[in-house]
């Protein structure tokens, strides 16, 4: 990863980049996306105990202006109104087990939220909130047999 800012983690196998700047989600998923890298899915407790791990070692200075304090946005949405969807296109298994309460359906432009504590939340897409890239692992020794197979 060219970018020293972005921390392994052994569990989930990506990176992680804490952005101390409030966005709004869609300016939060350009950012992420011009670095090669997306807004987590939380979608399993080894996600969420990972992000809350990171907020704790996250710089507690605060920004001046208006947004949501206490929460990172999430690489999960319902901006269309066609159902929730990860960032990668895939629809997002809203478990009850996760989110305590479930996601409504029926709302335009809501994307996903997490407090610091680990709780998942939604709140409106155009609110600014802190927010963390995730990058995926790249498999360098795949890549090298893939490049040795290539004819020259």
């Amino acid at each position: 990863m060219p970018d020293l800012d972005y921390k392994y983690n052994e569990k989930t196998e990506k990176c992680y980049k804490i952005h101390p700047v409030p966005l709004n989600w869609t300016e939060a998923y350009n950012v992420c996306s011009s670095e090669q890298s997306h807004l987590p899915v939380a979608n399993d407790w080894v996600v969420i105990n990972t992000l809350v791990k990171l907020f704790e070692t996250a710089p507690k200075e605060w920004n001046a202006g208006s947004y949501l304090r206490g929460m990172y946005h999430l690489g999960i949405h319902n901006r269309f109104n066609d159902g929730w969807q990860t960032v990668k296109g895939t629809p997002f298994n809203n478990s009850l087990a996760l989110w305590g309460t479930r996601l409504n359906e029926g709302s335009y432009d809501q994307c996903g939220a997490m407090f610091y504590t680990g709780r998942l939340t939604q709140v409106d897409c155009s609110l600014k909130s802190f927010f963390i890239c995730e990058h995926d692992r790249v498999d360098l020794t795949s890549q090298t047999k893939n490049e040795e197979n290539l004819p020259i």
